[in-house]
């Protein structure tokens, strides 16, 4: 009985030391958003826009009323990157111009999100890292900027709703 104890103290000690370097682990990648986002050029292949409209709900009338608030757009495009990444979809949220056949530079926030009760840095809000990660097939784009045909010009830069969350404060 006095052995399963003590067997049981040393597992949970085992466990918390795991534990406290699994944290020192993901505080050491952890990085703020603004530095989490990466540029890409690609040719647009296909882009869908899609309008979308808001409403909120009111408690104070009889049947819970909606009104209406707004619209929103989110634009789908399909892309063909210059480099070896798998990216295939853009997801934008906003009106953006550009059309099948441009180039554009995309730029992407590639991130994973780690929540704990805990805080980890001063930095980082309620607990909340953010740390790095690789490209995937469908990403989000905060920011398209069309470029010249025969040039890098950029030609007209579109930012989308939730591009200020991610610029330095």
């Amino acid at each position: 009985m006095v052995n399963e104890l003590v067997k049981l103290i040393k597992l949970s000690k085992d466990f918390k030391r795991n534990e406290e370097k699994a944290r020192r682990d993901l505080e050491a990648r952890a990085k703020p958003l603004y530095e989490l986002v990466h540029e890409e050029t690609f040719e647009v292949q296909e882009v869908e826009a899609e309008n979308y409209a808001h409403s909120v709900r009111s408690h104070s009338k009889p049947l819970f009323q909606r009104y209406s608030v707004g619209y929103s757009t989110r634009t789908k495009i399909k892309v063909k990157p210059d480099n070896k990444i798998p990216v295939r979809t853009l997801t934008f949220e906003g009106y953006t111009s550009i059309q099948k056949g441009d180039r554009i530079t995309a730029v992407i926030p590639r991130y994973e999100t780690h929540r704990e009760e805990r805080g980890f840095s001063d930095w980082v809000p309620h607990g909340v890292i953010y740390t790095d990660r690789p490209y995937k097939a469908d990403e989000e784009a905060i920011a398209i900027r069309k470029l010249g045909n025969k040039s890098k010009e950029v030609l007209r830069t579109d930012l989308s709703t939730n591009y200020e969350s991610f610029r330095k404060e």
